[in-house]
């Protein structure tokens, strides 16, 4: 769901955020759609710690050591390397194999980016009834092609954990729709379907 836009250069970005109580959670939006994956937290012997960056998609991308669709047993760690001179920390990327014991089998280092995320979590008024378990049709005016996307990226967010269970909400025409995919595991991703662009 990454930007390509060049006038609003920080959503050409991920935004990876960790905190105490919700484990790690990444964001993209192109302004139009947007999707939020959280992972769940791995207990006391796997704290990460507390904070935020922001990675470019494109240079990962580029480097080809993520694939579009990794294998469940695929770990991904970022770190910020706050030892480098530049006044933007470098973010050091491993990928790890896990099947019985994890082996690394990839590394890269890239610049981080400055700036501030969007403030999407305002948008998100549908929490209660997602909690409430309530589910509403969609309605017209919506483009399909992006409605697809969103479900086809939240069921892979959260698919490696076993069958996701996808629910989605909706109020009047010009209101986002908010979709909330999860899995046994805990693991969740959260999109929101845009009318108008963030």
């Amino acid at each position: 769901f990454t930007s390509k836009d060049a006038v609003r250069p920080i959503l050409n970005c991920i935004e990876v955020e960790t905190t105490e109580k919700d484990g790690t959670g990444m964001t993209a939006c192109d302004s139009y759609k947007l999707l939020h994956c959280t992972s769940k937290p791995y207990g006391d012997g796997w704290k990460n710690p507390v904070g935020t960056m922001l990675v470019k998609w494109s240079d990962i991308k580029k480097s080809k050591l993520i694939s579009a669709r990794p294998k469940p047993t695929m770990w991904v760690a970022m770190r910020q390397d706050e030892s480098t001179w530049s006044s933007t920390p470098a973010i050091e990327i491993l990928v790890f194999e896990h099947d019985t014991l994890p082996k690394e089998v990839g590394r890269l280092t890239i610049d981080g980016v400055e700036g501030t995320f969007p403030k999407w979590r305002q948008l998100d008024s549908s929490k209660s009834e997602r909690n409430a378990e309530k589910q509403s049709n969609v309605g017209p005016g919506l483009n399909t092609s992006y409605l697809i996307d969103v479900f086809r990226s939240t069921e892979l967010a959260v698919s490696d954990g076993g069958a996701a269970v996808t629910q989605f909400v909706h109020g009047t025409l010009m209101q986002p729709i908010h979709f909330m995919a999860s899995n046994a595991s805990g693991e969740s991703a959260f999109a929101l379907l845009m009318p108008v662009r963030l």
